[in-house]
């Protein structure tokens, strides 16, 4: 093992210190909402693709079957991502008021701004893909609410 005689001078006088990432409770919890998240969106998706397996009016390919069952699991992983996100914002709550910085104001302003950077990109995005499927052939039946 090297003395601090070989090691550089800036090196020997710094302090190793262990301390959380600032403004994250951790990378693993981030990814674990992120895989949470995703999985919200694709239980979204599988509701609105395969409405007609449900109701046996159509026959099914291999892919679609092999779609549907990777899907499967994935809502259950919904409940995860509340909780997570949970865990995250009454922690950053917490240290606000331990430091004396909380606000009503500024929560809400926080909040309503993560909020709304991705709804409304998502609510443009989704019309745009809505008014495009209702112009397709035989979309009739989705936008119809009744099966084929």
């Amino acid at each position: 093992m090297a003395d601090s005689a070989t090691l550089s001078p800036s090196r020997a006088a710094t302090p190793v210190t262990l301390e959380a990432p600032h403004g994250s409770a951790s990378v693993h919890l981030d990814a674990m909402r992120g895989l949470a998240a995703i999985s919200v969106a694709l239980s979204h998706w599988r509701e609105a693709f395969f409405y007609q397996l449900l109701g046996g009016s159509r026959t099914i390919n291999i892919f679609m079957a092999a779609a549907y069952l990777f899907t499967w699991f994935w809502p259950r992983l919904g409940d995860r991502f509340l909780c997570v996100s949970g865990y995250l914002v009454g922690g950053s709550v917490l240290r606000s008021r331990k430091a004396g910085r909380w606000s009503w104001r500024s929560y809400l302003l926080a909040r309503l701004s993560r909020l709304y950077v991705v709804l409304l990109p998502a609510l443009l995005l989704g019309g745009l893909i809505d008014w495009f499927g209702m112009r397709q052939a035989g979309a009739q039946v989705l936008y119809s609410g009744h099966s084929a």
